[in-house]
């Protein structure tokens, strides 16, 4: 489908975070069809979601319905040798947009694995082809691209999606996600903390039994008392949906149960179970919330006299507002000064001590002071800096030298070329071939 301004876009999904590049996609592109990008692509780098997505402008309508077809469904190089990635690659369609997949609820089905089977796209296109037209296929998978053991199949019409859910074994009507209590995940796992240190392995089965049968119980001990996994199974092993059925319910009626009486005692705490890499993912969420909620209130100072110690810093910008907190590296940075980090706890203290401190001169040394960067946001900019980079070496190379796309993304060359070209209207010459201006009287002697 074509955009406005005559331009082909297709979204790619499930790009791995720590392997993706234009030039790998671009790659990729030249490798299963042929096509050849030329515009670099728009690579969305998100913290929040567990993969990368983007977007490529493919001008040529004869490559971009070639790329339409062969690269729905393709896979991304890792830097590991023989190391591949599957991702997916959609073309623009107006009813895939956030703001309209409500309409397509009751065209989707959703598709369980027997026995973890790994599933491929291959497989999701012959089998569910039988029943019907297919809009697009989602193997879901986890951070580190492995299966899950689930996929949707969303079809052209909703009557071959019924036929689907009717006809095939492992899977059923889609259901949204507000009316499925996590349906979706299949998760038979239930993670459990603040156990007290007394209760036995017995007594916490006990507890669990009341919400479906137990399969398994794991427990550990830390400083503040037990934590575990439960396991719910069907004993029959036929319902797929017996185990994460039993989790939801005992999440609903023991989350912030008191285990020990007190306005300090325990409180259990349960929920799904996540796989490492979800853990991870979690992690950085939550870091990266927190440093959000105090980048207006912490300052990056350095710069000043070697000599100061914390306490000299609280003294200087204790002046502006209360603070928080001071921390002060003991290393070095590149220069060989030291630098500190000042939290207030007030915005506008941060503001004013920014404003009244920053380019003052101490004992020689002119102060800096910048408002905190988030790490993992500098660290996606650099990224983003070195794709860019990295990407107009490679048109380069692919097209056997300048564009003049590259010479207008330089300003300096730009600047120099408009200079040629004003002083060559001026003098109504043209450049010979010595790199020389001749006028017009000079060209009609020779």
């Amino acid at each position: 489908m074509q955009f406005k301004g005559q331009r082909n876009y297709m979204y790619l999904y499930d790009l791995p975070k720590d392997q993706v590049s234009s030039i790998k996609i671009a790659e990729a592109f030249r490798k299963q069809c042929g096509g050849i990008i030329e515009q670099r692509p728009q690579i969305r780098r998100d913290f929040f979601r567990p993969f990368y997505s983007a977007i490529v402008i493919i001008q040529d309508p004869v490559q971009y319905k070639k790329a339409c077809e062969e690269m729905r469904y393709f896979e991304i190089e890792g830097d590991e040798p023989g190391k591949k990635y599957q991702c997916r690659a959609l073309p623009f369609d107006q009813q895939l947009l956030g703001s309209n997949k409500d309409k397509l609820t009751n065209n989707n089905v959703f598709y369980k694995a027997p026995s973890n089977e790994p599933i491929t796209y291959d497989f999701l296109s012959k089998n569910f082809a039988q029943y019907g037209p297919v809009k697009s296929l989602k193997i879901s998978i986890n951070p580190d691209h492995s299966q899950k053991g689930f996929a949707y199949i969303c079809f052209e019409n909703q009557e071959d999606a019924l036929k689907a859910a009717k006809g095939d074994a492992n899977s059923f009507t889609f259901e949204p996600k507000d009316n499925r209590q996590n349906f979706g995940k299949l998760v038979n796992n239930l993670y459990f903390k603040n156990i007290p240190a007394e209760m036995t392995q017995d007594q916490v089965k006990e507890l669990f039994a009341p919400f479906g049968h137990i399969q398994s119980l794991i427990m550990f001990k830390h400083d503040i008392g037990q934590y575990g996994f439960v396991c719910f199974g069907d004993p029959d092993n036929k319902d797929k949906t017996y185990g994460p059925a039993c989790v939801n319910k005992a999440i609903d009626a023991l989350m912030n149960r008191e285990m020990t009486p007190g306005a300090d005692g325990l409180k259990l705490y349960v929920r799904h179970a996540l796989s490492k890499s979800q853990r991870e993912q979690e992690k950085l969420m939550e870091t990266i919330r927190y440093k959000s909620s105090k980048k207006r209130v912490n300052l990056y100072v350095k710069n000043f006299p070697n000599s100061w110690t914390e306490q000299d810093i609280r003294q200087e910008f204790g002046k502006y507002g209360e603070l928080e907190n001071v921390r002060l590296e003991p290393k070095k940075d590149a220069t060989g000064n030291q630098y500190a980090f000042v939290c207030y706890k007030q915005p506008d203290s941060c503001a004013t001590a920014k404003q009244h401190m920053a380019n003052t001169q101490i004992d020689g040394k002119i102060l800096i002071i910048n408002n905190y960067e988030i790490k993992e946001i500098r660290q996606i900019q650099m990224a983003e800096l070195k794709d860019k980079t990295d990407f107009e070496k490679y048109r380069q190379q692919q097209t056997g030298g300048f564009q003049w796309n590259d010479l207008t993304s330089q300003p300096h060359l730009t600047q120099i070329i408009q200079q040629l070209l004003q002083l060559m209207q001026q003098n109504g010459g043209q450049p010979d071939n010595r790199g020389g201006m001749r006028n017009q009287q000079n060209n009609r002697r020779g």
